[in-house]
């Protein structure tokens, strides 16, 4: 995808992330942990 004013897309993305989809001003998307989820009221299910 091309702009008129940038050379390629992440030229002109308000939010650029790396080739692999990294965002390295926020280091996301990344792993949490157990004490995250409980804080926000996140509860994990696993489907058999």
């Amino acid at each position: 995808m091309r702009s008129k004013r940038g050379k390629s897309l992440k030229e002109v993305t308000a939010f650029p992330l790396t080739s692999d989809g990294h965002d390295p001003m926020m280091d996301s998307p990344a792993d949490v942990n157990e004490e995250q989820l409980k804080e926000l009221g996140i509860e994990l299910k696993v489907e058999s």
